[in-house]
């Protein structure tokens, strides 16, 4: 593991938080650490502190830590409470609840280690960033909108009406899923492209200075990590039942462009809006099937028609190969809309 160069803390006038890309050939930058003294510390810890495997390694640990102590703990709360095997819509909220307040307590906990702002790692002050979120949420529920539309206009999609009843029931089941959802994409966004993002850039930056590759050396190992992380990212949806080909292909290039949203705005705001407006809007208000899961207290009824690799099928409209087509034009939507910001990566190119 390569000797790294943390990302500076200096703060920026537009949002008040600290530049998230690490300042690769900034010559200027100077580092108050001190030089490792002993063969045994150098093996942990670079001129920028812990290095940036280590790091990973101990986030990891302390979200499994914080997972198993948490689950153990629940188990004795709702002992004889709930059917074994059973999975109540409202444990999805507490689940996803529980999954970003492991990782993001394990990056809290790794950052004062590592001295670094856990703002770096891409969820900062909601204030300043009100409007990536928003438009977010609408581009989120706007595009699976056209993916909705594009199959009910090619027949592959047929809705038989309502399936909730009563503005208090639908009310209700709207804002649980809401809560759920949003919860999914804090814990999802900051897993794969919150703090692992962040280290394994600065990482992967110092392996490629090492070699002598100075220039644009961690817009590299962004890119790099991104790609990585997005082949996880859809690898892990095969996990879901009824999962398919074009849906694992099409999770992974969004996750990729959930990476290009962080690469332009140095946060996970507007991808965090656009996954949870997402997800609330293909299984809750259109009640279509998501990766072969469909809920019942979805607020619409809809059924696939035809053939299936217009469908999607039992997995849904992002099996559908019309997925593409929404794949292409959110990333129409991120170049056009997200421009660079103060202190992101794309700032420094």
């Amino acid at each position: 593991m390569s000797d790294e160069i943390t990302p500076q803390a200096k703060p920026i006038d537009t949002t008040g938080e600290p530049e998230w890309f690490p300042p690769a050939q900034d010559d200027s930058v100077t580092l108050h650490r001190p030089e490792p003294s002993s063969a045994v510390r150098r093996i942990f810890f670079g001129r920028d502190g812990m290095r940036a495997g280590w790091a990973l390694l101990l986030w990891l640990l302390f979200a499994a830590m914080l997972a198993r102590g948490v689950n153990a703990m629940l188990r004795i709360l709702l002992s004889g409470r709930v059917a074994p095997h059973t999975m109540p819509e409202w444990l999805t909220l507490l689940s996803s609840t529980i999954g970003f307040f492991t990782v993001g307590a394990a990056g809290l906990i790794v950052s004062r280690i590592e001295r670094k702002p856990w703002s770096a790692y891409g969820i900062g002050s909601p204030r300043s960033r009100t409007g990536d979120f928003g438009m977010g949420l609408l581009w989120g529920f706007g595009t699976l909108s056209v993916l909705v539309g594009m199959l009910r206009a090619g027949g592959y999609l047929a809705f038989s009406g309502l399936n909730l009843h009563g503005v208090a029931n639908i009310l209700l089941w709207a804002v649980i899923f809401a809560l759920s959802f949003l919860m999914t994409g804090f814990f999802e966004e900051f897993t794969f492209r919150g703090f692992p993002q962040f280290t394994l850039t600065r990482g992967i930056a110092g392996a490629l200075r090492s070699m002598g590759l100075e220039d644009h050396a961690p817009a590299v190992a962004f890119w790099i990590t991104a790609s990585l992380l997005a082949i996880l990212f859809g690898a892990v949806h095969a996990g879901n039942p009824g999962e398919g080909r074009i849906g694992l292909v099409s999770a992974g290039l969004i996750g990729f462009l959930f990476a290009f949203s962080l690469w332009r705005t140095g946060s996970l705001w507007w991808a965090i809006g656009f996954h949870a407006a997402w997800d609330w809007a293909e299984s809750y208000f259109y009640g279509t099937s998501d990766s072969g899961l469909v809920l019942p207290h979805r607020l619409m009824t809809a059924l696939p028609e035809g053939n299936l690799l217009f469908s999607g099928g039992s997995i849904g409209p992002e099996g559908s190969i019309f997925i593409f087509a929404i794949i292409a034009l959110v990333a129409a939507i991120i170049a056009f809309t997200l421009k660079p910001r103060a202190g992101s990566p794309s700032a420094e190119f």
